[in-house]
């Protein structure tokens, strides 16, 4: 593979044992439809903040960490391209931002790193039923899965992931399996241009769902979610390698 079409899956074997040490299939209490959980901010993030804050307020358990006077947020804010990009859903994000930092417990510090606090984050998964996972890169021919996406399977939760385009491919090419048989998955596909509203439309979906039906999807996504805390727990640094990802119709092995 030439570096420059695909970027290096960089899971440690550190990385992979801390995830397999916080695995939990405690069932949810369902009581909020959305997680969201934010250390650094960029557009895409921002944008998926304020939208679930001004539809879904209530049924979001959030955080989303931002100080003004910290030179490194407001370097990595995304205001400005969030802007340049979505300009039509401003009023959400200026509505947003008399609002930040969210956060609720004493140990909701930044930076959140992989080693230091990522899994403390563990308690806030109890109630909620899907995790909006926002990877750390969103474009270009890359697979980099992180501790956001290993959380979320460690915590037994079914995702929808604002990441690069045909990352949830990539997962199943790991043997983790999705959720498209309850919501559509088509952003997986989507340009870099498109895939941002795309996730938007995924998550207004879930949220119009009824509580029953969230019920009786949560129940049907039980062998799922057992599955890919099964793969997790089999997953090691050595299968990352040598192993064909996908990206655009083609393979590039790695």
């Amino acid at each position: 593979l030439a570096s420059s079409a695909f970027t290096e899956i960089k899971l440690t074997t550190a990385e992979l044992n801390l995830a397999k040490q916080y695995i939990n299939t405690d069932r949810s209490t369902l009581s909020k439809r959305f997680g969201l959980f934010i250390g650094r901010s960029n557009a895409n993030r921002l944008g998926i903040a304020s939208h679930l804050h001004k539809h879904f307020k209530d049924q979001t358990e959030m955080t989303f960490h931002f100080d003004p006077t910290n030179e490194y947020h407001k370097n990595n804010f995304g205001l400005e391209e969030f802007l340049e990009k979505f300009w039509e859903d401003r009023h959400d994000v200026f509505n947003f931002l008399d609002h930040v930092p969210v956060i609720s417990k004493a140990f909701d510090a930044y930076p959140i790193q992989w080693d230091n606090g990522a899994y403390q984050l563990s308690d806030k998964y109890k109630n909620i039923f899907v995790d909006i996972v926002c990877e750390t890169f969103t474009t270009g021919r890359t697979f980099f899965m992180t501790e956001k996406t290993l959380r979320c399977i460690a915590m037994c939760r079914p995702f929808v992931v604002v990441g690069p385009r045909y990352y949830l491919e990539n997962l199943k090419r790991l043997g983790f399996k999705t959720f498209d048989t309850w919501w559509s998955e088509g952003y997986d596909s989507d340009s870099d241009d498109a895939r941002y509203k795309s996730i938007l439309q995924t998550i207004d979906w879930i949220g119009s769902q009824n509580k029953i039906d969230i019920l009786r999807w949560y129940e049907e996504m039980q062998p799922v979610l057992e599955h890919n805390t099964n793969i997790l727990q089999a997953l090691n640094s050595n299968m990352l390698k040598n192993k064909e990802f996908y990206y655009k119709e083609k393979i590039y092995d790695r």
